[in-house]
């Protein structure tokens, strides 16, 4: 508290000049600097890091909240996931590439250079179509490749007019591999009609949960977008994580793929649920995972343990796909299993993942129209580990957009699903 009653000082120094000129406008300084000053009072009693905190300058209070954010924290080198939002301002704090949950044509891409190197034009290569969207209207697939909106060709200034907007027109181009020749050529050119973007577009994938017999073994898949107690739990016998097990159960599978590579946001709860469902009945008398908090509020630290009235499958292994869009609840999952199971049967294909290895909270104000959410924890293994910032490497590394095929959520030909298959038959 020492450093909010310094600044308590600073700033009453200040009223005070302002009341010497003649004219109190000690309500327009604090109208004018409230909603700061509540940010900087929740980070020196809450923030993982306050002890690093220094009193900022006085001017920095009349700034835009986000902004006095940046400047908190910009010593902090660990911290790249404190946020906050201003009702006032339309924003996604989980937007995830090209994707806008709040508004969009409900797809991912990446911009590329022609793949068949013949030109230097370059595409919008669709990478995730998503359910209810008007790029899931238009017919787009996962692979096609966006060449012109409107006619005009898409550059690297033009290309986020694919985020959203009006209706669109578009010519999509389909790539082949001369397998003789060792090259590639576009098959054919296709017109799309992409309709207009739609205000709030969920990050669900078509074909979430699959089935597939490999030799006399049932294989489960099952791809979570969002772990958090809203987006796939209500922590009940009919949430899906619980139906998901109690499927899989009467399918007869063995084996659990668990897609989480555009998993970005979730819930302590929901991984915990998730991880009790996965491990066997006598490994979940131990600790998940600990919330580990700064010495001011180590009194709220915590130990999460394995649940042990859910449904379990009682898995020796488990395969995941990642990649660096897996980040927060998705990575202390993983982090945590591997503890428990040992990193032989946590397998994980894909690409590094994004190193959230910290837990927010939310405060809101309601007179300043903000929600903040600061780092207040580490999300440690049950050893007491957190040493995960970097990111979590894969047990086998796959970028799947250097193959030519990528394949649709669940279909076991897709690169990472298939890969996983691969390698359970080969162990």
């Amino acid at each position: 508290m020492k450093l909010l009653d310094n600044i308590k000082i600073a700033l009453a120094s200040i009223l005070l000049l302002l009341s010497c000129k003649g004219e109190d406008r000690t309500h327009e300084y604090l109208a004018l600097t409230q909603h700061n000053n509540w940010v900087y009072e929740v980070m020196t009693e809450n923030y993982l890091w306050a002890d690093t905190l220094q009193m900022p300058d006085e001017r920095k209070f009349f700034g835009d909240p986000s902004t006095f954010l940046k400047n908190l924290t910009s010593k902090v080198k660990e911290d790249k996931w404190s946020y906050l939002t201003v009702d006032t301002i339309v924003s996604d704090p989980f937007e995830r590439g090209n994707f806008n949950h709040n508004e969009s044509y409900g797809m991912d891409f990446m911009l590329v250079t022609d793949p068949t190197g013949q030109t230097t034009k370059q595409y919008a290569r669709v990478v995730s179509v998503f359910i209810g969207s008007a790029a899931k209207t238009a017919g787009l697939k996962r692979g096609d490749y966006i060449v012109s909106f409107n006619g005009y060709k898409l550059s690297s200034s033009n290309v986020t007019k694919l985020k959203n907007g009006g209706e669109l027109q578009l010519k999509v181009c389909h790539l082949a591999e001369d397998v003789e020749n060792n090259t590639f050529y576009w098959s054919d050119t296709v017109d799309h009609v992409l309709p207009a973007s739609v205000k709030k577009v969920y990050d669900m994938v078509p074909n979430n949960i699959s089935y597939v017999k490999m030799d006399d073994t049932v294989v489960g898949y099952y791809c979570i977008t969002n772990m958090s107690g809203d987006g796939v739990s209500s922590f009940s016998d009919i949430c899906p994580i619980s139906q998901y097990a109690r499927q899989m159960k009467n399918a007869g599978a063995k084996e659990l793929v668990l897609d989480l590579r555009l998993c970005n946001q979730g819930d302590m709860e929901t991984a915990q649920w998730l991880a009790s469902t996965i491990v066997k009945p006598e490994l979940r008398n131990g600790i998940f995972a600990k919330t580990i908090r700064n010495k001011a509020k180590s009194s709220l630290n915590a130990d999460y343990s394995f649940l042990t009235d859910v449904e379990s499958l009682g898995l020796d292994r488990v395969f995941i796909l990642t990649s660096g869009y897996t980040q927060g609840a998705a990575e202390w999952l993983i982090h945590s299993l591997q503890a428990v199971m040992g990193t032989d049967n946590v397998i994980t294909i894909g690409t590094k993942t994004a190193g959230q290895n910290v837990m927010t909270d939310t405060f809101r104000q309601d007179n300043y129209f903000i929600t903040f959410h600061p780092i207040v924890a580490y999300v440690a293994d049950a050893n007491g580990d957190y040493d995960y910032a970097s990111g979590i490497e894969p047990t086998y590394a796959i970028n799947e957009f250097e193959y030519l095929y990528l394949g649709e959520y669940g279909e076991p030909s897709e690169i990472l699903f298939h890969t996983a298959l691969e390698v359970m038959q080969a162990q």
